[in-house]
């Protein structure tokens, strides 16, 4: 039979197991709490953010390239007012004196006069200019010319060919100087010839030249004298009938056309050279030209 004092033992013992056990869960109980509160009270630690990299030079020059807001924000080009054209050109004031006509439309020749700047009558061809404007076209008594695109004519001998009230006489056109030698005033010459032009062509008649033996065709040699007037200007410049005009200025006459775009390329030099055959020999005969008229 069990004892009391091994009864009063093992429940002592029991108690004592009781007891511990109690304390046991008491302190897990409180551990547990204490690890809540912690949890609660204390955040949970975050990763700093990377720092932002700061943009290139390049990236902005892309942008400034692009110019995203030009056509919103940049002021709109002014209008442009355009330049009004300008004014035209008057036509000059120009003399058509007279016409020579070729076979060849091209080699035609007008003698003109320019009336504004007093520079006398010269003979011009298809595309020479004259006061700034261009000779198009040479008919017989008309002539068209260009003025900076722009058409208009010249005519000759609308009426009549007047009568010159005043006639330049002859010293105060040519004067001999010397053997074989003229002084020749080159606006008396010309205003001869304007004046005096039907009588200075009935007065004095000339042939292509060709040597004895030669075929009569084809360019000449010269230009023989047949007929001259002793009253004529060539006669008061050396020229005799009979004689052949051979060349101006070393330049052969191969014909009318040729003669005149002689006269044409020496109106505006001081001194011509005729070279003429007079029977056997060969002379020469030099002019020295001024502008205005010679003094008595």
């Amino acid at each position: 039979m069990i004892s009391k004092r091994y009864l009063s033992s093992v429940n002592l013992i029991l108690a004592g197991v009781l007891v511990l056990f109690g304390l046991y869960l008491a302190w897990d109980l409180f551990r547990s709490r204490e690890i809540v509160e912690d949890t609660v009270a204390a955040p949970r630690s975050r990763p700093e953010p990377a720092a932002t990299p700061i943009p290139s030079q390049d990236e902005y020059a892309v942008i400034v390239n692009r110019n995203l807001w030009k056509d919103k924000f940049e002021a709109p080009e002014p209008e442009r007012i355009p330049t009004p054209p300008p004014p035209p050109i008057p036509d000059p004031k120009l003399k058509l004196v007279g016409t020579v006509m070729d076979t060849d439309p091209s080699r035609n020749r007008a003698i003109i006069e320019d009336q504004v700047n007093r520079i006398g009558q010269r003979i011009y061809g298809v595309g020479d200019v004259v006061a700034g404007v261009k000779v198009m076209e040479i008919y017989r008594t008309r002539v068209v010319l260009d003025n900076n695109g722009n058409l208009f004519e010249i005519n000759s001998f609308g009426d009549s060919i007047p009568v010159p009230e005043i006639v330049v006489p002859f010293p105060r056109i040519c004067r001999k100087i010397g053997d074989n030698r003229w002084l020749v005033s080159k606006s008396g010459l010309w205003r001869y010839i304007n004046d005096n032009v039907m009588g200075a062509l009935k007065t004095v008649g000339c042939r292509p030249y060709y040597s004895p033996g030669a075929p009569s065709r084809g360019p000449s040699q010269g230009y023989e004298i047949v007929i001259l007037s002793k009253d004529h200007l060539a006669a008061r410049l050396g020229v005799k009938q009979g004689d052949v005009i051979l060349s101006v200025n070393d330049e052969p006459i191969t014909g009318k056309i040729r003669a005149l775009e002689l006269l044409k390329d020496v109106q505006d030099q001081t001194e011509v050279t005729v070279t003429v055959k007079r029977a056997d020999e060969t002379i020469q005969l030099v002019y020295q030209i001024q502008e205005e008229l010679l003094e008595l």
